[in-house]
């Protein structure tokens, strides 16, 4: 009888890495949470759509929402671009807006979620350090405000950040995320060349909050004169800013 030909041994490891890489894919986003509240960061370098998960971390995605209704974000750089790890942005200096944020902006609890990692790129988290791992100077009241998004799978962050959201799963627009992480830095740090990737603005098309007002008197919006101009308040010399990312 004619013989069945046998596949070589050779032939199977790559069959057998797809499905384990796919398994591990799937099981990995299993455990995440059901996406509630949407937005669109609308930067330099292209739109990049985020999903919020408001259930795990409400005191996050509050605040987040707030800040960005309130026009907090438009206009702000990425100012710490780390290739292949992260790029952050949410830094506005003053002391009017360091008071603020300390006001309306200190979570009452870290919201860490055991199961939701810095497994994968398009991770958003604040920059703010969780009370475990802050240093002393900068002590159990540091704000929400600076955030930022993973390009990679960083799992030294892991507890040390609370992770609110990503970027959504099935969007393309990933790719223009990482189009900021590849721009070009200054040689020996993590401060982009000017002009910087920035945040243009954010655009809320889901919120799961059906009290978020944006913040009028916020001391970074325009002030309208009584001859119809815009005018900015004046910038106070703020303290070191503490709420900055480091590992």
């Amino acid at each position: 009888p004619s013989q069945i030909p046998i596949t070589p041994l050779l032939a199977l490891p790559h069959c057998v890495y797809s499905l384990t890489n796919s398994t591990a894919m799937s099981s990995m986003y299993s455990t995440e949470p059901q996406t509630r509240g949407r937005v669109t960061l609308t930067t330099t370098h292209g739109d990049v759509d985020c999903e919020l998960w408001a259930t795990e971390c409400p005191h996050a995605c509050r605040s987040f929402l707030e800040l960005a209704t309130s026009g907090y974000y438009d206009g702000l750089p990425f100012h710490r671009i780390v290739a292949g790890s992260l790029v952050q942005t949410g830094r506005r200096p003053g002391s009017d807006t360091e008071a603020h944020l300390l006001r309306s902006h200190v979570p009452p609890r870290d919201e860490v979620v055991s199961r939701i990692r810095f497994a994968r790129r398009g991770m958003l988290a604040m920059a703010r350090h969780t009370r475990a791992h802050a240093s002393p100077d900068e002590g159990d009241n540091l704000p929400y405000g600076q955030f930022f998004v993973t390009l990679d799978s960083c799992p030294w962050l892991d507890g040390r950040h609370v992770i609110f959201g990503t970027v959504g799963q099935a969007s393309p627009t990933i790719f223009n995320l990482l189009r900021v992480g590849n721009a070009e830095v200054v040689e020996g740090t993590d401060k982009a060349v000017d002009p910087a990737p920035a945040v243009t603005g954010v655009k809320v098309l889901e919120c799961p909050f059906g009290d978020i007002l944006p913040t009028l008197d916020a001391p970074w919006r325009e002030k309208e004169g009584a001859d119809g101009t815009k005018k900015k308040k004046k910038k106070r010399k703020g303290k070191k800013d503490a709420n900055v990312l480091s590992f």
